[in-house]
C-alpha cells in the first residue's frame, strides 16, 4: 500500500501507469510487479506491506487509486504508533490497518490513466475464476460471444497488456500463492500451472513475479 505524504510520482503496475500524489492511496495487488517513474528529488511516501488472508491470483480488484478521506487519518496514525511501539504480535497495527482500508476502499476513484473498459477485464477474470488453468483465449472469446481477434485487440486497449500474457501471468501468480501459502514443491506447482518443463516455469515465474520460485516457497 502506497500513501504519498509529499511529492507526486508515477507508479506502473504491470505496465499500467498511475500518477499518485498526496490525498490518494494505491493498494498494489499481490504478486504484481510495480516500478516507479518521474520520481522528484524530494518525496515522502509511506509504504506499508502486509499479507491479506485468502488472497488469490485474481486480486486485480485491489488495483486502482483511491481517495484518502480525512476520517481515515486517525487510523493511519494509530497504525504507525502501534508499529513504532513494536508490539510482539502486531495485532493492534493490523486492526488499525484494517480500519483504514475499510474507510478508504469504498472511496475508490477513477483516474484518466486507469482501465477505460473495466467491464471487459472483469468478465475475463470471471471466465478465469471458473476454469483458471484450462482457459485459452479462444475459450474466453467464445464465452464472451466475440471473435478471438476482436477480444485480443479490445483487451490490449483496456488493460494495456495482451490477453495471452494476462492468462499466463495469472497462472504464475496462482503458482506463487501455492508456493508461499501451501509450501508446494516447485515441480508440483509447475505441473499444476500447466508447465511440463520446470526450467521454463522457473524462467517465466522469475520474469513475472520478480523472484525465483525457490525464493517464494514457504519453507
Amino acid at each position: 500500500m502506497l500513501v504519498p505524504l509529499r511529492g507526486e510520482a508515477v507508479v506502473r503496475i504491470e505496465r499500467r501507469p498511475h500518477r499518485l500524489g498526496p490525498g490518494q492511496v494505491l493498494v498494489v495487488p499481490p504478486f504484481h510487479l510495480h516500478t516507479y517513474v518521474d520520481i522528484p528529488e524530494h518525496i515522502h511516501w509511506l509504504v506499508v506491506t502486509f499479507d491479506w488472508p485468502g488472497h488469490t491470483f485474481l486480486a486485480e480488484e485491489w488495483d486502482g487509486i483511491r481517495h484518502f478521506p480525512e476520517q481515515a487519518r486517525p487510523y493511519l496514525c494509530a497504525m504507525i504508533d502501534a508499529w513504532r511501539a513494536a508490539e510482539p504480535n502486531g495485532l493492534r497495527a493490523a486492526a488499525e490497518l484494517l480500519s483504514f482500508l475499510r474507510v478508504v476502499s469504498p472511496s475508490k476513484t477513477k483516474m484518466q490513466d486507469t482501465i477505460p473498459n473495466e467491464q471487459l477485464v472483469t468478465r475475463v477474470r470471471e471466465a478465469l475464476q471458473k476454469k483458471p488453468f484450462g482457459t485459452s483465449v479462444a475459450e474466453v472469446a467464445k464465452t464472451l460471444g466475440t471473435s478471438e481477434s476482436h477480444l485480443r485487440a479490445q483487451f490490449k486497449k483496456a488493460a494495456g497488456i495482451g490477453l495471452g500474457r494476462y492468462l499466463r501471468e495469472a497462472r504464475l501468480r496462482q503458482a506463487a500463492v501455492w508456493l508461499r501459502d501451501e509450501g508446494m514443491l516447485v515441480k508440483d506447482a509447475a505441473e499444476k500451472a500447466g508447465y511440463s518443463d520446470i526450467f521454463t516455469f522457473s524462467r517465466a515465474f522469475s520474469r513475472t513475479i520478480g523472484r525465483p520460485p525457490s525464493a517464494v516457497r514457504k519453507s
